[in-house]
């Protein structure tokens, strides 16, 4: 199983999965929805420069907040200290893949560090 936020989703159609009551997904993925993976597959180049050019376009609009990313303010210096790849070298296994439809997709560690670069450069200027 995996889990992915929730915020956003149900304004676009999303509700979560087909026949699992909402207080099932709150109870078991607290933060969002859930979906089994059966299959685990590259995201890919295409997806990754797509991806990288809408986040690239979305900082530049409007800046990350630190809470947008789970910091508080007093724990911004530590990530502003931090380079994107080491950032990217303690995210989570699993944690950047992209369920749909039951296949795990899996970004590249240079997708990885760029989108944590842009992130780091938007919150720390």
């Amino acid at each position: 199983m995996v889990c992915w936020g929730r915020e956003g989703t149900e304004q676009v159609g999303g509700a979560g999965l087909e026949g699992v009551t909402r207080e099932v997904l709150n109870a078991n993925c607290a933060r969002g929805e859930a979906q089994a993976i059966t299959v685990h597959a590259p995201l890919g180049d295409k997806a990754e420069r797509e991806w990288l050019d809408g986040a690239k376009s979305t900082y530049e609009d409007a800046p990350l907040k630190a809470q947008e990313i789970g910091l508080t303010d007093a724990e911004v210096p530590t990530y502003c200290a931090l380079s994107a790849d080491d950032l990217a070298n303690s995210t989570p296994p699993g944690f950047m893949q992209m369920p749909w439809e039951g296949t795990a997709y899996q970004p590249s560690h240079e997708f990885t560090v760029q989108l944590n670069q842009l992130m780091h450069d938007s919150l720390c200027g």
